[in-house]
């Protein structure tokens, strides 16, 4: 923030000038109060707090190995004691990767440590302390040292710290992550930041290790069917905004779908149908939809909840929520429109349409969806996930079509499957045909989703629906030509 946004207040609108000008009579205020005062010499003054000499860390550590060699800190002055606590994770960092001899270096910062206890530098104490706030991981060597020092100094820490040590039990971590999570389950974490001023402290690593075990938390609750304390721990993790905070990002992950990787589709539907939806639109509002650009999601360390195997885990939890998402918004528009032309459930096939592509989904057959839709089916199917309060989708445009037809494109293993509302067959193509539809493009043309009805390609699918039976004959149709397991056979026990 500029010097000058401090002193002059930001509502200041344009006035009209009392003398002659050469500016149409108009005056902006702001702009000539800058002028002023930047040529005042106050303007020089207080600019210059802002430039502080960059920090050489390497010249640090020459000066800490020094004082070790002449048991000395007389040649450090304040600024640069300072300098030390404010970089004592990033002197141990360098020391580790630069240095074969690190356990000898190392000593001239235990000297340090060492030099703080004798002389009770209250003033290095506190620089400490913020510095453990912004770097607080319990299994760094350097960590325990400093959290050693400052729990045997905690008589020197400002009042300020000590009210947060008390309240948050800083130096017992277990009983700390017990009151960390009763403050975010019972929605108090931001009067309790509020209370202790420590709103620049929010993204703290502090409050991200505690983030990441609450998620633990609340993962085993999930597990247990309990999903009472997910709304408040969403509102820690957004802040009341409508995007999770950055820094949360991987607890967020962990803690909001981790827990219902073990659950059953079917299952999900009728038992957290109302928190699905609270975390599906939360996490789309934040990094958008998986399936189409996964990078956009928190990537996990080796060290946070086993890495790259649970993020891939939590990743297909949302996705197939999604993808059950697109699958009934499809057959909720078929219904709708059906009902407006045939009254005759049976005979519109509306049944045994919804049976035939629910079945697959319950066999985690159908790897992921995107459903096309023309512009009146496109208004009708808003309005259906407004009325059902549903997780709200982006649909691709279908264009050269009817406005009232919508199009559902699935991904099986082996293939590419077609499903329209109407007035269109179910076709299917290998997945690797180059004339195989793409998934979750912007716009399709309605042509590009059908196969002409004189294409012999035996590798290609085309079945109308038609007849008492035709269901069975895309299930068998799917399973002989791509491998797709067949429903109505005796194995799946599917009539």
């Amino acid at each position: 923030m500029k010097i000058t946004e401090l002193l002059i207040p930001q509502n200041f609108a344009r006035y009209k000038r009392p003398f002659r000008s050469n500016f149409n009579n108009e005056f902006d205020i702001r702009t000539w109060a800058e002028k002023l005062f930047r040529k005042s010499s106050w303007f020089t003054k207080f600019s210059n707090l802002k430039k502080s000499k960059e920090i050489d860390i390497y010249e640090l550590i020459e000066k800490l190995e020094y004082c070790k060699k002449n048991n000395s800190f007389n040649t450090l002055n304040k600024f640069e004691m300072k300098q030390v606590s404010l970089n004592i994770f990033e002197i141990d960092q360098k020391l580790k990767q630069d240095s074969p001899n690190y356990s000898n270096r190392i000593k001239s910062v235990d000297y340090f440590f060492e030099y703080i206890d004798e002389s009770n530098e209250a003033r290095l104490i506190n620089t400490l302390f913020a510095v453990l706030l912004f770097s607080f991981n319990p299994k760094n060597t350097m960590f325990i040292k400093i959290n050693n020092l400052i729990k045997k100094k905690k008589n020197l820490l400002k009042r300020k710290w000590q009210k947060v040590v008390s309240e948050l039990n800083f130096f017992d971590h277990d009983l700390m992550q017990k009151l960390f999570y009763d403050l975010i389950t019972n929605n108090q974490f931001e009067t309790f930041i509020n209370k202790n001023r420590l709103l620049s402290y929010r993204s703290s690593d502090l409050f991200v290790y505690l983030a990441k075990t609450s998620s633990e938390k609340i993962v085993n609750e999930v597990r247990n069917s309990n999903f009472n304390n997910i709304d408040n721990f969403v509102q820690f993790l957004t802040n009341g905004t409508t995007q999770i905070n950055n820094r949360f990002g991987i607890p967020a992950l962990y803690g909001l779908l981790f827990g219902f990787a073990e659950f059953k589709l079917n299952k999900d539907i009728k038992d957290f149908g109302d928190t699905k939806k609270k975390i599906t639109d939360i996490l789309l509002a934040s990094y958008q939809d998986p399936r189409i650009n996964a990078d956009m999601w928190p990537r996990f360390s080796v060290n946070d909840f086993n890495g790259d195997e649970t993020r891939k885990k939590c990743l297909q939890v949302i996705k197939s929520w999604l993808i059950q998402a697109n699958i009934e918004t499809f057959l909720k528009i078929i219904n709708k429109t059906s009902q407006s032309e045939r009254a005759d459930d049976d005979a519109r096939q509306f049944v045994k349409r919804a049976k035939l592509w629910r079945g697959y989904l319950d066999k985690e057959l159908i790897l992921d969806v995107c459903v096309a839709l023309g512009h009146s089916a496109e208004i009708e199917a808003l309005k259906i996930n407004d009325d059902n309060n549903d997780i709200k989708l982006t649909f691709s445009r279908l264009k050269s079509g009817k406005s009232d037809q919508s199009v559902l494109i699935m991904r099986f293993q082996n293939c590419i499957v077609v499903e329209w509302s109407h007035d269109g067959a179910m076709v299917a193509w290998n997945y690797s045909d180059e004339e195989a539809p793409e998934l979750h493009l912007y716009e399709y043309r309605a042509n590009s989703l059908r196969i002409d009805i004189k294409d012999d390609s035996k590798d290609r699918v085309r079945v109308v629906h038609q007849g008492k039976s035709w269901n069975e004959t895309i299930a068998k149709e799917l399973n002989k030509v791509y491998g797709v397991p067949n429903l109505y056979s005796k194995r799946f026990g599917f009539f």
